[in-house]
């Protein structure tokens, strides 16, 4: 990766890459984050590969947000939809993430390496900082 590149650039490279690389991303990202969070896969049972593939297209879209401050009532909105509609718990937000950034690690290959992982390493803490600061807040 060029020195010079923002982490926000490093991120949407190697997303895109991914991307690019994986058949399936969306698949990807779901079989690691079922793997995590087995009871995540019963609470998501009814839903079919188009609304999974939107859900995974929205995290990526909040990847790509440098600043999360603009999405404060989309988060409020969505933590305490998640909650009370669908049972959604606080700890099945960073291995959701966590399998995001494995599944791009997996796609980007080669171009995987240090200043990667910590550009990774802080969009996932600023997104969850983000996340459970809505969580808390309810």
């Amino acid at each position: 990766m060029d020195v010079l590149a923002s982490n926000q650039d490093i991120i949407e490279q190697s997303l895109e890459l991914a991307a690019e690389v994986l058949d399936d991303f969306s698949g990807s990202v779901y079989k690691r984050y079922f793997d995590l969070q087995p009871d995540a896969e019963d609470l998501m049972s009814h839903l079919d590969d188009i609304v999974r593939g939107k859900m995974v297209a929205e995290i990526v879209r909040l990847i790509f947000v440098e600043n999360y401050q603009k999405e404060t009532d989309y988060l409020r909105f969505e933590t305490k939809t998640h909650a009370d509609s669908y049972f959604v718990k606080a700890d099945m937000y960073p291995d959701l993430l966590t399998a995001v950034v494995a599944s791009v690690k997996e796609g980007a290959g080669d171009i995987w390496e240090a200043s990667v992982e910590q550009a990774w390493q802080k969009k996932q803490e600023d997104l969850l900082a983000a996340l459970r600061f809505h969580i808390e807040a309810r």
